[in-house]
């Protein structure tokens, strides 16, 4: 256990696993329905999980069902500043299971690419320097 950390008797605190994103880490389903983005990065990725439409225009039958849309891209770019064709986009139900379902989508493109994302990491403020 990190030094800074206080033990405290009968509380067990668990350290972070930092080779994955945890549910903890994106917010809880109640953000989503205020028409929130979330926005995170991992390693050389970056991500936005947000409701899909942000909000709900009850007048266009179109946005009546929403649903998530997690957003992934390489660093080093925000998401308004990223080219739109390096953005990959997912979409799941608009439900805690949704949202859950979206952070294991967010885990299974990190471990199956990670050299991508150290590529990303590492070199990605480089690339954009040299160009």
């Amino acid at each position: 256990m990190a030094e800074d950390v206080k033990e405290v008797p009968g509380i067990k605190i668990k350290e972070p696993d930092r080779a994955q994103i945890g549910d903890d880490d994106v917010l809880n389903f109640v953000h989503y329905t205020y028409g929130e983005p979330f926005f995170g990065s991992f390693n050389g990725m970056r991500y936005r999980l947000a409701r899909d439409p942000l909000k709900d225009n009850k007048d266009d039958e179109e946005k009546k069902d929403p649903r998530f849309k997690l957003s992934v891209w390489e660093e080093p770019f925000s998401y308004d500043k990223a080219d739109e064709k390096s953005i990959e986009d997912y979409y799941f139900e608009f439900t805690e299971d949704g949202r859950k379902e979206a952070v294991k989508k967010i885990n299974e493109l990190y471990t199956g690419n990670i050299e991508r994302w150290k590529d990303a990491e590492e070199n990605g403020i480089r690339r954009l320097l040299n160009t």
